[in-house]
């Protein structure tokens, strides 16, 4: 981050320099996630690298129980200067000067599509919740009687999930536009079959 502060983030050697030193599609992958989910405390970071491999930074899912449950803004947060997050804590100035060039800026919003358009749509995170809902049930009477969650509690959680699973992408796509001044033509390129999906969905 020191290196992209003290040189052009926008340059072809930037790119190169930190692709040295990051695994970029993780790094993408890890970011995309964080704005899906809403994350609003991304503080706990954990990443990880192997001098004997690559030696690149990867960073690894972690901690999101301040995330599906704010509609939050979270392309925006990311973007401004000065922290992300609870205090703004989480430093985010890598990637906001990632998302000065181009080359990355293209392989972000173009991975953000692909996976609106289909491993985050509103009906497969939805069957993903029910998934889940079912593995647990035979865990609940013991995990409500150590914490003193009732099972109506519990119920309404699930009930918040689905909720922002169903209004998420369409709110996400308006986050992007506004916050990055994405013109109606980029948003065709980058979200024009996430568009169509979340459409189709709203109009059944």
């Amino acid at each position: 981050v020191g290196w992209l502060k003290a040189n052009d983030p926008a340059s072809d050697e930037a790119y190169r320099r930190i692709d040295e030193a990051v695994d970029i599609q993780n790094y993408i992958e890890y970011m995309a996630i964080q704005i899906y989910s809403g994350n609003t405390d991304p503080s706990n970071i954990k990443r990880y690298r192997n001098p004997n491999a690559d030696g690149k930074w990867r960073w690894v899912l972690f901690d999101l129980d301040w995330g599906f449950n704010q509609d939050t803004n979270s392309v925006s947060r990311w973007l401004t200067p000065g922290g992300m997050g609870t205090n703004k804590y989480t430093d985010n100035a890598l990637f906001i000067a990632l998302m000065k060039n181009a080359t990355f800026r293209d392989r972000f919003l173009t991975y953000m599509g692909e996976m609106m358009a289909t491993e985050w749509t509103t009906e497969k995170v939805i069957e993903k919740f029910h998934t889940r809902y079912d593995e647990l049930m035979t865990e609940m009477p013991r995990h409500g009687e150590r914490w003193g969650m009732s099972r109506s509690s519990f119920e309404s959680q699930i009930e918040e999930l689905v909720d922002y699973a169903r209004t998420r992408p369409g709110r996400l796509l308006e986050f992007f536009q506004e916050s990055m001044n994405l013109t109606d033509d980029q948003m065709r390129h980058y979200f024009g079959d996430a568009g169509a999906v979340i459409r189709a969905y709203q109009n059944r």
